[in-house]
C-alpha cells in the first residue's frame, strides 16, 4: 500500500501470482531465444520492488539461476522508494544465493 494516504495498492502487493505469470512468459521467451547466458530485467516504477522479486523468485524456481542475471534495472523517481527497493533486492539476493549454494 502506497500513496500519501496509503490508499493505492498494486497487483503485486495483493498476490505474487501476477509476478509468477510474468516469469512463466519470460522463461518461454528466454527459451525461444535459445537460453542466453546473460539476461537483464528492467522495471519502470517498481514501487516497493515486490513485482521484480516475485518475477526473479519464480524464474529461479523454473529455469534461470542468479548467474544468468547480468543486471536488474529499476527506474524510480522517489529516493525513498529507491532505498526500499534496494533493501528488498539485497535481502532477496542473499536468500537466492544461499538457496543456490545448497
Amino acid at each position: 500500500i502506497i500513496g500519501r494516504k496509503g490508499d493505492f495498492v498494486t497487483a503485486p502487493e495483493v498476490s505474487q501470482v501476477f509476478g509468477e505469470c510474468l516469469a512463466v512468459w519470460y522463461i518461454v521467451q528466454w527459451e525461444i531465444l535459445q537460453k542466453p547466458k546473460a539476461v537483464q530485467f528492467v522495471e519502470i516504477g517498481p514501487g516497493k520492488g515486490t513485482l521484480i522479486t516475485d518475477i526473479l523468485r519464480a524464474c529461479f524456481t523454473l529455469r534461470l539461476t542468479p548467474t544468468h542475471v547480468k543486471k536488474v534495472h529499476l527506474i524510480e523517481a522517489s529516493s525513498t522508494m529507491r532505498k526500499e527497493q534496494e533493501q528488498k533486492l539485497i535481502e532477496f539476493w542473499k536468500k537466492s544465493n544461499n538457496n543456490n549454494n545448497n
